[in-house]
C-alpha cells in the first residue's frame, strides 16, 4: 500500500493588512509527509513573527517526533507573542498518521472510523503542558482539514468531502474566512 496524497495549503492576511500571522505548510520527505498549520496570536506583524518562527523551527527539525517538535517550538517562540498550532505526520507506505495540537487550530477528519483529533489547551511559547498525540489511520478516501480560527468551523465537511484538496482549501478561504482575522488551512485528500 502506498497512499496517493493530494495536499493543499493556503493562508491570507486579514483584509487591509499585509502581514499574516497564519501559516499552512507541508514537507514531503520520502515516505513521510508533515503538515503544520500555525496561528500566531492576534494578527499583524507580531503574529507573523511568531508564526514564521514556528515554521522555521519545524522546517529545521522536521525529522523529529511531533511532541519534540512542539516542545522545541515552545522554546523557540519564547519572547514572541506565541502561537497555536497543529501538526500531522502521515506515512504513505502504511497509512499510519499522527496528530498533535496546542490551542484552537481545528482538525476535522473523514476516513475509516470516528477519530477525534483533540487539542491541548495552551499557547506555544508560553510553557505548554503535556501534549496529547493521537495515532490514526489515513486510508484511501480520507479527507483531513486543518484550519485556524480565522476560518469559521460552520462549514459542512460532508459537502466538501470528495472534492480535490485544492478545491476544498480555496472554498474554505473564499467562503468561510472571517473578515476580522488572518486565515489559513491545509487539506489532505487520499
Amino acid at each position: 500500500m502506498s497512499l496517493e496524497l493530494e495536499i493543499a495549503t493556503v493562508f491570507r492576511a486579514m483584509p487591509g493588512e499585509r502581514a499574516c500571522g497564519d501559516r499552512a505548510v507541508r514537507w514531503e520527505d520520502g515516505d513521510d509527509v508533515l503538515v503544520a498549520v500555525v496561528d500566531g496570536l492576534g494578527h499583524g506583524p507580531h503574529a507573523e513573527i511568531a508564526a514564521v518562527a514556528a515554521v522555521d523551527y519545524i522546517a529545521e527539525h522536521r525529522d523529529a517526533g511531533l511532541d519534540p517538535l512542539i516542545h522545541g517550538c515552545d522554546k523557540a517562540l519564547r519572547g514572541t507573542r506565541g502561537a497555536v498550532l497543529t501538526l500531522v505526520r502521515i506515512r504513505r507506505s502504511t497509512g499510519e498518521a499522527w496528530h498533535a495540537a496546542i490551542g484552537n487550530v481545528e482538525a476535522r477528519f473523514v476516513g475509516s472510523g470516528d477519530v477525534p483529533l483533540l487539542t491541548t489547551p495552551g499557547v506555544v511559547g508560553a510553557r505548554i503542558r503535556k501534549i496529547r498525540e493521537r495515532a490514526f489511520e489515513f486510508c484511501a478516501g480520507s479527507t483531513l482539514i486543518i484550519h485556524t480560527d480565522g476560518i469559521s468551523s460552520r462549514f459542512r465537511l460532508g459537502e466538501l468531502h470528495g472534492q480535490s484538496a485544492e478545491a476544498i482549501a480555496r472554498t474554505l478561504l473564499r467562503d468561510h474566512a472571517k473578515d476580522h482575522d488572518d486565515a489559513g488551512c491545509a487539506v489532505i485528500v487520499s
